[in-house]
């Protein structure tokens, strides 16, 4: 019987023993036993080296998204900033799917196979993993076809004015439409990667996938040549080089006439004669010839400049890396060689693409970031910034990749809590992390935008937006997601006890149903919303107030008045101009109450928990007793870890609120303490979900932990 060279799935429980088979052979075979071929060594180096290039490019372009949430675009930018978010977003779904699929090329025996070895090979039935696998086709293509974009929105900006927005037939194939809604551009940008889609769709990557006689000769030949155990499972498909019976007479001749070559030299085209035209138009302007009626500002024509050089760069750089691909493949089409390990050059240098996109945005990034951010003066091109220019765009950059960061952490949570198993009896404890981790992804997803950060200066407590976020909501709509965002940051401690309630309540009342189990679990929660709900309302301060504030927080960061700010706060001693609101009604009546009463809950529930498995001699069995232990420790450690984190941002400020200190500069310690949390919680529950895993794939399942058989002695 043939092994399957694609996931069958009879279980979930067989996927993941079909991961462990597969990222365990190669590596006890290289490095354990020491028993491995050439063809196999060779094959775990080159993995290794496509999946460094995956992660390298993931992170870059978390980088970049992070920089884009800092950096604030010009009014008329809006076309750029869309290029660049679409750039990042393809960027980051290809360096991901690099990851999860592992995809390597084989040129051999007259065939073009493509292998994926990775893991996300298992999470795929036969069919749709066809289908994810076309859809990687389709954005491994938009490497080369997204490239003519920039080109195209940087042509329409440098032509003639029109009042009218009327244009001929002519103007749109000169691209003479300046005055063109965002929409308009854009559309006309993205018509030919719209088109490119069309050709994937029918052309592309339908002409990969196999037909089942042909993916058995694909597969036997990736098998022989990676020399890989029978019992690992691999997906291949690709395409003869000259037709084949097997293959429906369907070959790279057909892929090559149909999809590669139209979508490869019509996009360096239109890039070629777009760039061209720009440039002879910027050229004409800096001269202050009346070129189609327009004249630029010396600032603008910089900017434009500027970004000339980086979509010339961003189009040329992967037209570099992939003439590699594309020569080696109209090479071996031509003249029919065989490449055989020299098919790893095709592997390296076509998932090479997105990384070296991402080193060009990240330098046009780093270059344009906004002036505000230091003043008058940018921190990388001119380096004269101030320093409080300086600490303001590290103290955002931190706060960002915090949010960044937390928001990845919380995304893979929610991936592996829809992957892990749970017992029918612990629906509690998953009702328990799917709200938590929905708690910290929409904590983390705000502080990207709004990135708040705090001052503790001239007797205030100021929150500052400084985030892009500010610019899409008017002022007077701005004290909801303020609202919203301040409640979700004390839920940070507010949830804390709902762990060790669900487990003391297993202990101690086993038969009780769910939804009593889950009422009382967060009736703490619910109460403290409504004191949430009752005095959160005193970070609002009072007109007057407000003027204070800001003029406060624009003295000490140096920000521009026509820059958008929003600030919210209090006192810290009463002051009239806030109608008697201190930071001392917050404490009383808010911070303190709260965060009392979470931690007492908690760590009386500990104390509890422990006297049940230790002291009382409640009878349990010693699988369960252990992990019952082992779950103590791991919501332990869920409890404390928020408490140290937020003992530093709470003793700053009662300290602060007792003595009256200016902290001014080493406000910062507040921001980034506060905005630590979330990535400290999503680590607590990533390890105890990883470690439910490892027992789920070897062989063991997810024991019931909040729905225990408990008999007292006799």
């Amino acid at each position: 019987m043939t092994t399957p060279f694609y996931p069958v799935f009879d279980s979930s429980q067989e996927s993941f023993n079909a991961i462990k088979i597969q990222m365990t052979n190669i590596v006890e075979t290289v490095f354990i036993h020491g028993n491995a071929t050439s063809n196999q060594i060779f094959r775990f180096y080159t993995q290794l080296f496509v999946t460094v290039e995956g992660v390298i490019g993931t992170v870059l372009y978390c980088i970049i998204f992070a920089f884009l949430f800092i950096v604030r675009f010009e009014k008329g930018s809006g076309a750029f900033f869309v290029f660049l978010i679409v750039s990042s977003l393809h960027g980051f779904i290809l360096s991901v799917l690099i990851v999860a699929f592992d995809c390597l090329h084989i040129i051999r025996n007259g065939d073009f196979v493509v292998v994926a070895l990775g893991f996300g090979t298992n999470f795929f039935p036969p069919d749709g993993l066809d289908i994810a696998m076309q859809m990687f086709t389709i954005i491994a293509a938009y490497s080369w076809e997204l490239v003519s974009t920039a080109s195209v929105l940087q042509l329409i900006s440098f032509t003639k004015s029109d009042m009218f927005n009327s244009y001929s037939s002519q103007d749109y194939l000169n691209f003479n439409l300046p005055n063109a809604s965002l929409a308009h551009r854009l559309c006309l940008a993205y018509s030919w990667p719209a088109s490119a889609f069309i050709l994937n769709y029918f052309y592309g990557a339908p002409y990969f996938i196999p037909t089942p006689a042909y993916r058995e000769v694909l597969s036997r030949n990736a098998r022989d040549f990676y020399d890989i155990h029978d019992s690992e499972r691999i997906y291949v498909n690709g395409f003869p080089f000259l037709p084949k019976t097997e293959n429906g007479d369907i070959s790279a001749i057909d892929l090559a006439l149909k999809f590669a070559l139209p979508t490869y030299f019509v996009s360096y085209t239109l890039f070629i004669v777009n760039t061209l035209q720009a440039r002879f138009r910027n050229l004409q302007i800096r001269k202050n010839l009346s070129v189609n009626g327009i004249r630029l500002s010396k600032k603008t024509l910089r900017m434009q400049e500027q970004f000339f050089r980086t979509q010339l760069m961003q189009g040329v750089f992967p037209l570099t890396v992939l003439s590699v691909p594309f020569i080696i493949f109209i090479t071996v089409l031509a003249l029919g060689y065989e490449l055989n390990k020299f098919s790893v050059i095709f592997s390296f240098s076509i998932w090479f693409t997105p990384t070296v996109q991402a080193i060009v945005m990240l330098s046009y990034i780093k270059a344009t970031l906004d002036k505000q951010i230091t003043g008058n003066t940018s921190v990388f091109i001119y380096g004269n910034a101030t320093m409080i220019g300086k600490l303001r765009f590290f103290v955002q950059a931190v706060v960002t990749a915090e949010g960044v960061i937390a928001t990845i952490l919380f995304s893979i949570l929610f991936a592996l809590l829809y992957i892990v198993r749970f017992d029918k009896g612990s629906g509690a404890y998953r009702v328990f992390l799917t709200v938590s981790c929905a708690h910290g992804f929409m904590l983390s997803t705000m502080l990207i935008p709004l990135n708040f950060l705090h001052l503790i200066r001239n007797g205030d407590f100021v929150n500052i937006a400084f985030g892009f976020g500010t610019d899409f909501i008017a002022p007077e709509n701005f004290r909801i997601p303020f609202l919203i965002f301040t409640n979700l940051v004390s839920y940070s401690w507010e949830l804390v006890p709902t762990a060790s309630v669900l487990q003391y309540i297993a202990l101690t009342m086993p038969k009780m149903s769910l939804s009593y189990r889950l009422c009382l679990a967060y009736a703490w929660p619910v109460i403290a919303f409504v004191i949430n709900y009752l005095y959160l309302p005193y970070f609002i301060p009072a007109p007057a107030y407000r003027e204070v504030l800001a003029r406060n927080s624009r003295d000490f960061y140096k920000i521009h008045d026509h820059e958008r700010v929003y600030v919210y706060g209090f006192p810290f001693l009463p002051k009239p101009e806030n109608g008697d609101i201190s930071a001392i009604d917050v404490a009383i009546k808010f911070a303190a109450p709260t965060y009392s009463v979470s931690y007492g809950l908690f760590l009386f529930n500990v104390f509890r928990i422990r006297k049940n498995l230790t002291v009382y001699g409640v009878r349990l069995s010693s699988r369960t007793l252990k992990m019952q232990k082992q779950f103590f420790r791991t919501q332990l450690t869920q409890g404390l870890s928020p408490l140290i984190v937020l003992s530093v941002p709470f003793s700053i400020f009662f300290t602060v609120t007792i003595l009256g200190y200016n902290l001014n500069h080493f406000s910062i310690i507040y921001s980034f303490a506060l905005w630590f949390t979330p990535i400290v919680q999503a680590l607590v529950m990533l390890s105890y979900i990883k470690a439910t895993l490892n027992k789920q794939m070897n062989g063991g399942t997810v024991h019931n932990l909040t729905k225990t058989s408990v008999s007292q002695p006799q």
